[in-house]
């Protein structure tokens, strides 16, 4: 079979460029990173750039799409170990929390800056996380350690707009030790012996 050296080449330097916008992203922000840094950092003409990804925002979104789906991959391959209601919520919320407290180059790339231009990004990426809020609840319930009365659907957006506001205020005030891991905890706490059957 024989190798499509141009294609191989292609593939380099796409995921050169990749590479570099996620470091100058992450080091730089949104606004400060210019096509022309991205290219001199990947090694390539600032044409290859934007015949790869069309304009800055296109491949920003692409780097914030990435950071969202590794986090998303870490909290289900977390979640695939656990059975306990309990511990699934409180998995579920803290997830991202820790990875977006210590990476500050995750910590950049969802800063308020640019909140607003990769709205349907997060979109997506909130209601999956809904949906595992939502699994837990469920089988809370089922289980019959939460009480059968509750709105699962409610509930669920409760907790992740709680998750939500939490994590916004360390991109917001762009400080890593904005919210504590202790006020996680005690939030996520809360809110599942509200969910209880008894208390």
């Amino acid at each position: 079979m024989q190798v499509n050296k141009r294609a191989i080449e292609s593939n380099r330097k796409k995921a050169a460029v990749f590479r570099a916008a996620q470091s100058c992203f992450g080091e730089l922000g949104y606004k400060a990173t210019t096509t022309e840094l991205i290219a001199e950092k990947a090694g390539v003409s600032k044409g290859t750039v934007f015949t790869f990804y069309g304009k800055k925002l296109t491949l920003f979104e692409a780097i914030v799409e990435h950071s969202l789906s590794e986090i998303t991959s870490n909290a289900q391959l977390a979640l695939a170990q656990l059975n306990e209601p309990d511990e699934r919520l409180t998995t579920t919320f803290l997830s991202g929390y820790f990875q977006c407290r210590d990476d500050i180059h995750t910590l950049n790339h969802f800063r308020t800056e640019t909140r607003a231009e990769i709205a349907s990004v997060f979109k997506n990426y909130g209601d999956i996380w809904q949906q595992l809020f939502k699994q837990a609840i469920q089988t809370g319930i089922d289980q019959g350690l939460y009480r059968s009365d509750i709105a699962v659907e409610t509930s669920a957006m409760v907790i992740f707009e709680l998750h939500k506001a939490l994590i916004s205020k360390v991109f917001d005030l762009n400080d890593a030790n904005a919210v504590h891991p202790e006020e996680m905890q005690a939030a996520i706490q809360l809110f599942i012996d509200g969910l209880k059957t008894q208390v």
